[in-house]
């Protein structure tokens, strides 16, 4: 199991718009893994995902992250633009 790190860039937000990543783990090994995500956040901007906490061995699974800029969130004007930095770090056994 390789560790990974993803940056994610999502641009022209206004308040309330969201967006939605799609990306692919793969366990290339023949033990089952653990996974520890640990994603940047800047502020106002939300992240979730459905990343699971294990593996199996070479499995691959697709993890689905969205993005969003809430409503109400002040002054925020079009075109606002985010960055998140997503790391996921795998140990072997489940």
């Amino acid at each position: 199991i390789n560790d990974g790190t993803l940056t994610v860039t999502a641009s022209n937000f206004a308040p309330g718009d969201n967006a939605t990543v799609t990306f692919n783990i793969t366990n290339t090994g023949s033990l089952p893994g653990k996974l520890k995500e640990e994603v940047s956040t800047p502020s106002p901007f939300t992240y979730s995902d459905n990343l699971p906490s294990t593996i199996g061995a070479g499995a691959t699974i697709t993890v689905t992250a969205n993005i969003t800029l809430p409503s109400g969130t002040g002054d925020k004007a079009q075109g606002e633009s985010v960055t998140f930095t997503v790391t996921i770090t795998a140990t072997a056994g489940a």
